[in-house]
């Protein structure tokens, strides 16, 4: 298996979205500001530079639990981040 790092992983959907998918510029910049950049955040803050499922497990328990509280995610951001 490849050792790509989250954020090469991050930029390779970036760029099958834009390419493939035919994302245009201005949703590519929302899908990876709303999506992808919480994960990076997130991967940044548990030290970790690789694919984890564990802590991709653990970050969706954790949008779960934002929902609870409106102020940290907004329910329309919710499916776009689990998403992605």
């Amino acid at each position: 298996m490849e050792s790509n790092t989250i954020y090469e992983i991050i930029q390779q959907a970036l760029d099958i979205q834009g390419k493939e998918v035919k994302l245009a510029n201005s949703s590519l910049k929302v899908v990876a500001s709303h999506s992808f950049k919480p994960i990076s955040d997130f991967f940044s803050e548990k030290q970790e530079l690789c694919y984890s499922e564990s802590l991709i497990n653990e970050l969706e328990a954790s949008y779960h639990e934002q929902l609870r509280y409106p102020e940290k995610v907004q329910r329309s951001t919710f499916p776009l981040r689990k998403k992605c």
